[in-house]
């Protein structure tokens, strides 16, 4: 008896149980390395020790699992994890120069639609497998041939495990702490706090790249999983007062431009063209964009005076619902989903396009109507629950105009031509004095490998056609017909694509002419990035498919009709967030400079524009960086010091208004100030 009380006093301390926490910091070093030297960051993050530190602390839970089973499920569930954002990242920076951010894990369906293994980098992924194959075969030899055991008493056991999970800890935080008190950092009122306090940058992470380089996989996404439990963003009281005080300080801007209120009374259509590029529009295959984009668009009949307003300077890099919402906002949250700020209050923005041109017409005492169309379903991006509360009073996609849908699968795009026929009393309402409608087309949308109805449908046009459209191309633009036959192939499905919109576009200014609206509506045409699917845009333009610096690929087409405008080619700098200030230049309506990332293309302001990627890049025609401080110059202009200030103090400018956008979203501000009114 006494000696069965001794042994159960006692417990097994295996020899192997050391290991398993020291592999893991190992291999996570390891992928850290990988992932660095694959993004070309360099080996380590600037500040290595908050890398550090996270990863100490999460081998001190694999160290307190109760025996080697759990251990090795937590350490390869920890590595399994790594592994996979290594991959998304590569994938993502490979494609968008990005990388994986917990407000994306939002558009997870989204994601999952638009996903292309052309994307991919299988070299990557082959790296990573070996280094997680690696891992797992020493884990094996670990658990199967080192046996050794002591036995220890099992309070004795209890107090080691216990002492060196809190040494561990205490080494974690200790590193952590060290790594924050080394963080660069400056006085608030320095003009430049923003760029050079790494301490801000930490806080806030509101540069995304520059963040994950300079702390690392590990200090990224745990400081992000912080910020979403304490959000910098939740205001109250005292902060709340001040930012709404910012904000009403902002509001009633009017600007007087050369083209201040010409369309002020007039319907508008806004129309987002899904992936286009310039090079769609030719004579060959889309005469309309065509006429419309030289100034040279006679109307439906050919006897109208020549119109067509093209702005060739204009530059857009966002996903589709970013630069959708930036275009009728004037802002966008860096959020991904704006139904992450539906809440009980619901979502608050008197400022748009839509609910301005409503509050005019209840103003004025006259009917309106705004109307959101899409060929595709409308609960891709959860419009269907945000677009109501942002202005319009109906939605109009695929799913609900058709039954059954007809669409099947992500790439079997439905014509943007026949939508446009099928759904032309909703784009062109004539029971209303006013009307606002955004279309969002897809006949233009990757991948262009697939032959979807809408190449079917025009592929014969295309092939009968295409030396006519490589002569354009070759003897009138810098672009560039690929020699390669697949690639050729890829190029005539997206132009399949382009034709069938011009065909849209044609058919609505012929509905225009017939019921009467051609004078008194205008048409606001823009991309919301370029042809990115299967390359196509660096092959056409020829350039460096990993160089994110080369801002001729974000150049895209930007166009608006007005009888009124008359005919125009603009070559200023302009962007995305300069559309919704020149709407509202044009139709004499106010915008909020407090909240507005743009300016009035029409006005002297545009020379302080400036366009910032929600996915990377910071950037004019002249200069582009990823975190204001390292400059590339992508002109053969000489610039001076005082030119890069400039453009640094532009940059500074757009962030310390999207710290407020954050906050107006987060809190709901605008609803707020309603109820208060």
């Amino acid at each position: 008896m006494k000696v069965s009380a001794k042994i159960n006093q006692t417990a097994n301390m295996r020899v192997n149980a050391y290991m398993f926490p020291l592999m893991y910091i190992v291999f996570a070093l390891l992928f850290e390395l990988v992932q660095f030297s694959w993004l070309g960051f360099g080996a380590l993050p600037k500040y290595f020790l908050l890398d550090l530190s996270c990863i100490i602390v999460l081998a001190s839970v694999i160290w307190v699992m109760p025996n080697n089973a759990a251990k090795n499920s937590v350490m390869y569930s920890l590595l399994g994890l790594q592994f996979v954002v290594n991959i998304v990242n590569v994938t993502l920076y490979r494609v968008f120069g990005d990388i994986l951010s917990f407000d994306m894990l939002k558009l997870g369906a989204e994601g999952v639609a638009a996903f292309s293994f052309q994307f991919l980098d299988f070299v990557n992924i082959l790296v990573n497998i070996i280094l997680l194959v690696v891992a797992i075969l020493m884990g094996r030899f670990i658990t199967k041939n080192i046996l050794a055991v002591r036995r220890v008493r099992r309070y004795s056991k209890v107090a080691f495990i216990m002492v060196i999970f809190f040494l561990m800890q205490t080494f974690g935080c200790s590193f952590y702490l060290v790594g924050i008190s080394t963080l660069t950092d400056t006085n608030k009122s320095n003009p430049m706090y923003i760029v050079e306090s790494d301490a801000y940058l930490y806080d806030t992470m509101y540069l995304k790249l520059e963040s994950y380089k300079k702390f690392g996989t590990f200090g990224f996404y745990f400081k992000s999983v912080g910020n979403l439990i304490f959000n910098p963003n939740a205001l109250e009281d005292e902060e709340l007062d001040k930012a709404i005080a910012k904000v009403q300080a902002g509001e009633g801007k009017y600007y007087t431009s050369s083209m201040s209120d010409k369309l002020e009374g007039d319907n508008i259509v806004m129309i987002l063209m899904e992936s286009f590029d310039w090079y769609a529009i030719s004579p060959v295959y889309t005469p309309t964009l065509y006429a419309l984009s030289t100034g040279t668009y006679k109307g439906p009949d050919g006897n109208q005076a020549n119109s067509g307003y093209a702005f060739h300077n204009f530059y857009g890099r966002n996903k589709t619902n970013i630069s959708e919402g930036i275009a009728f906002l004037g802002n966008m949250p860096r959020q991904q989903m704006l139904v992450s700020y539906q809440n009980d209050e619901g979502l608050c923005a008197p400022y748009s396009l839509p609910n301005l041109l409503r509050q005019e017409a209840k103003d004025t005492n006259t009917t309106y109507k705004s109307n959101y169309l899409h060929t595709y379903i409308s609960t891709f991006y959860n419009r269907h629950i945000t677009y109501d509360k942002l202005g319009f009073d109906d939605m109009y996609c695929v799913d609900n105009v058709y039954n059954p849908n007809p669409i099947d699968f992500f790439n079997d795009w439905i014509s943007d031509e026949d939508f446009f026929k099928d759904t032309i009393d909703y784009l062109l309402p004539t029971n209303v004095d006013r009307f606002f409608t955004q279309f969002t087309s897809m006949s233009t949308h990757g991948s262009y490998r697939h032959d979807n109805s809408n190449y079917k449908k025009h592929k014969s046009f295309i092939e009968a056609n295409f030396d006519d459209y490589k002569e354009y191309i070759t003897q009138q633009t810098t672009f560039k017909i690929p020699s390669d036959s697949q690639m050729v192939d890829v190029l005539q499905h997206y132009l399949a694509g382009a034709v069938d919109f011009d065909r849209a576009i044609s058919y609505l200014l012929e509905q225009m002419q017939a019921r009467n609206l051609l004078d008194t509506t205008s048409i606001v045409m823009y991309a919301d990035h370029n042809s990115y699917y299967d390359d196509l845009s660096v092959h056409m333009k020829g350039l460096s498919k990993n160089e994110f610096s080369e801002v001729e690929a974000y150049r895209i087409p930007f166009i608006i009709y007005s009888s009124k405008l008359g005919a125009g080619v603009d070559n200023t700098f302009c962007s995305t967030y300069d559309i919704y200030p020149t709407v509202c230049d044009l139709y004499g309506l106010p915008v909020n400079s407090a909240i507005t990332q743009g300016n009035s293309i029409f006005s002297d302001e545009i020379e302080n524009s400036i366009f910032v990627s929600f996915l990377s890049g910071i950037f004019t025609d002249e200069m582009y960086t990823t975190n204001i401080v390292d400059i590339t110059k992508i002109t053969d202009k000489n610039l001076s010091p005082e030119q890069v200030e400039r453009f640094q103090q532009k940059a500074i400018d757009f962030y310390n208004r999207q710290d407020l956008i954050e906050k107006v979203w987060e809190n709901n501000i605008f609803k707020k100030m309603k109820a208060s009114a």
